[in-house]
């Protein structure tokens, strides 16, 4: 269900602009603070998703 709304959230943002950028890096940090006490895993996937997202 995480893969397949990244591939659909990848797929609309396929330009990348500044807005899409800071937009990323808020719903980040929002979402590792929601996901801090339940899932540390899901929260590192996330995090190497965007880290790999933004370099390419």
């Amino acid at each position: 269900m995480l893969y397949i709304s990244m591939t659909i959230f990848l797929e609309v943002t396929h330009l990348k602009t500044l807005i899409i950028m800071l937009y990323n890096k808020v719903n980040f940090s929002i979402y590792l603070y929601l996901t801090d006490n339940y899932n540390v895993n899901l929260s590192i996937t996330f995090y190497i998703f965007f880290y790999v997202y933004q370099f390419t």
